[in-house]
């Protein structure tokens, strides 16, 4: 049986542990509403950052396809041998009073192409995003060529040899399918660096193009004529297909709005091991038309006055000619300026 002195203190008791319990409710109700709050900013901040951008961009890359452009360096070297070594021969063993040259343009090469493309950005976080794209490649040489060779005879006649090319065209297309990583960080109040990495698979076509004449001419004090001349044409096309990867950076900065201007500079490979086409060369009045794999035919040309060995590439199959393999490499580094829509 309780006192009396403990039934005095009991209201005081039970007002104690209700003034506690109700700061402690309404301390957990004010922890409540900070997590809330924060929580709701959180989820907030990550929509904004989860967003969609469309991205135009363009621009041009710096290239040596070595094995296709050893088209142009055999047709170099082959005239060079089968022309002025011939003609030095021929001066040096008396048999050549002199010669002259006289040229205009020269033999295509691809050195530079165009890259347009399409990139469609999701971004994942502040600092990551991935992307969808489309890159077009396109470039190449075309040169009209004429190169003529004057030959003063013992006998005071004049043998002059013109050869020309109109046009000689040396192409390459290719389409890439990539999807990328981006990793990006604020560097200022204004500007954004990022870094990336793509890949996917590549298709590419070359195209070779070369519609050529041959003219004899002999002069002599009182005449001219000329005892030969022919016209033909040669054509060679190869596809094929590779893989494509590129790592580069890019700086950006906010234009108006949602739109955004960058600039960003890479590298890119982009190999393809096997091409194969079709092919087409005509002569006079006739013409040969074949398919096959694109190859590098190891030749040796031999004459009185030296030898010389040659690799050319084809997709003309030639029996009993050893070859090596053919590789379009369109790697190269690369620059692109570009505009970022977000959505």
């Amino acid at each position: 049986m309780m006192s009396k002195q403990e039934l005095r203190d009991k209201p005081n008791t039970a007002r104690h542990f209700v003034t506690r319990a109700a700061a402690v409710l309404l301390g957990l109700g004010l922890l409540g509403s900070v997590c809330l709050e924060a929580g709701s900013q959180e989820s907030e901040a990550r929509h904004k950052t989860r967003r969609f951008s469309l991205e135009l961009l363009g621009g041009g890359a710096l290239l040596d396809p070595a094995d296709l452009n050893l088209l142009s360096d055999s047709g170099d070297r082959f005239q060079e041998f089968s022309y002025e070594d011939y003609y030095r021969s021929l001066v040096q063993k008396g048999l050549l009073r002199s010669w002259s040259r006289e040229t205009s343009g020269e033999r295509a090469r691809v050195k530079t192409v165009l890259l347009p493309g399409l990139r469609l950005k999701y971004h994942l976080f502040d600092f990551l995003s991935v992307s969808a794209g489309f890159q077009y490649l396109r470039g190449g040489g075309s040169d009209d060529l004429t190169f003529s060779y004057t030959r003063n005879e013992l006998s005071g006649e004049r043998y002059i040899e013109t050869l020309t090319a109109v046009p000689y065209r040396m192409t390459v297309e290719a389409s890439v399918a990539s999807i990328g990583l981006h990793f990006s960080k604020k560097v200022g109040r204004f500007i954004t660096a990022e870094g990336f990495l793509a890949a996917g698979p590549l298709w590419a076509v070359c195209r070779y193009r070369s519609n050529w004449t041959y003219t004899w001419t002999i002069q002599g004090p009182n005449y001219t004529w000329t005892p030969y001349d022919s016209a033909g044409s040669l054509e060679m096309d190869g596809s094929g297909q590779g893989v494509f990867w590129e790592t580069g950076a890019r700086l950006e900065v906010p234009v108006r709005g949602r739109l955004r201007a960058f600039l960003e500079a890479g590298y890119a490979r982009q190999v393809i091991d096997s091409l194969s086409g079709q092919g087409r060369e005509a002569q006079g009045q006739s013409s040969e038309s074949w398919e096959g794999e694109w190859r590098i035919l190891k030749e040796t040309v031999a004459a009185p006055w030296g030898t010389l060995s040659l690799r050319t590439p084809s997709n003309r199959p030639r029996e009993g000619v050893e070859t090596d393999e053919f590789r379009l490499d369109l790697s190269g580094l690369r620059l692109r300026l570009g505009l970022s829509l977000a959505f």
